[in-house]
């Protein structure tokens, strides 16, 4: 019987340590140095139109930049103090949360119900994808020209087809300062549910039939599928389309500007548009600036808001 030899531990002391690489290191490491040279065009660009015009735009919300020879002077919290006390820029904020307040929920069901409708073998469903999308693809001016006409008081195709239905068939809804902002909102979400829609319908392709098929076997009817089983697998999608539409709400500047001008009585002058009247009108570049920068901790605080309230990242399959 042979004797029993304990094995020695190794020597802690005289053990080579690896050094532990990062993520980061292991990517920069992966990627070919010659690859840099294909971002730095875009890169460029990106700094000079996007990062410098923004910050620069910090930088005179605290001076009294004006345009003309006056040489502009530093007055540190001055504009924003005139921001948050002024009654003109308060209506257009206000004028600007009714606006997406609007526009954003009539967006987020046209796009859908659209997606739907292209999503299913209804008639003319494969056309239906051009006629629905191809809105989006037309300029402002475009848009606004065609439905400043439709929407015209005297000779309107919408006041005429009133008319002849035995509607009141004279309303002027660009001019009643109860219609306009809702006509607005219309026109807007009749521009881009298009681009909403494309968003929906891909993320209805994505669901698995075998779900659908699933609640039919259980008897559940196409009504009871779509709220049950359909819908609640398009949250990812839903909140892309919510904050999407959110960001451009508070940013609608165009329509407004070719078609009402921001009146009437000031009814639909958004916050954007009161930035072009005070930078460009009154050539308030500071000012302008100052309230640039608020709308974008607006913008910035609702996307944070909805990334909290209403979480898209959930995966239901």
């Amino acid at each position: 019987m042979s004797a029993y030899t304990p094995i020695t531990p190794p020597n802690r002391i005289n053990q080579r340590r690896v050094p532990i690489t990062s993520r980061w290191e292991l990517t920069l490491k992966a990627l070919n140095p010659n690859a840099y040279t294909f971002i730095i065009p875009f890169l460029i660009i990106f700094l000079i139109f996007r990062i410098y015009p923004f910050l620069s735009g910090i930088y005179t919300s605290f001076t009294n930049a004006r345009i003309g020879p006056r040489t502009p002077k530093f007055i540190g919290l001055e504009n924003y103090f005139e921001v948050f006390s002024s009654s003109e820029i308060g209506r257009a904020f206000f004028v600007t949360f009714h606006y997406a307040m609007m526009v954003v929920p009539m967006t987020f069901f046209i796009a859908l119900a659209m997606a739907v409708y292209v999503n299913s073998k209804f008639p003319a469903h494969t056309l239906s994808r051009f006629v629905f999308f191809a809105p989006f693809v037309l300029t402002a001016s475009i848009v606004a020209i065609i439905w400043n006409w439709m929407f015209q008081t005297q000779f309107g195709l919408v006041n005429v087809t009133m008319d002849l239905i035995g509607l009141p068939g004279r309303t002027a809804w660009l001019r009643d300062t109860t219609l306009v902002l809702p006509v607005i909102a219309f026109i807007s979400s009749w521009w881009v549910a298009g681009f909403s829609m494309v968003i929906f319908l891909a993320a209805l392709q994505n669901i698995p039939g075998d779900l659908n098929e699933a609640a039919r076997i259980d008897g559940a009817n196409s009504w009871q599928i779509f709220w049950r089983v359909t819908f609640p697998l398009l949250l990812p999608a839903s909140t892309l389309v919510i904050t999407v539409s959110l960001i451009e709400a508070m940013r609608v500047f165009s329509i407004i500007h070719i078609i009402t001008y921001g009146g009437p009585s000031d009814y639909t002058t958004s916050v954007v548009f009161y930035i072009f009247k005070e930078g460009f009108s009154r050539y308030e570049q500071g000012m302008a600036s100052a309230i640039g920068v608020v709308l974008f901790v607006v913008i910035m605080i609702l996307t944070i808001l909805r990334f909290t309230l209403l979480r898209g990242d959930q995966k239901y399959y």
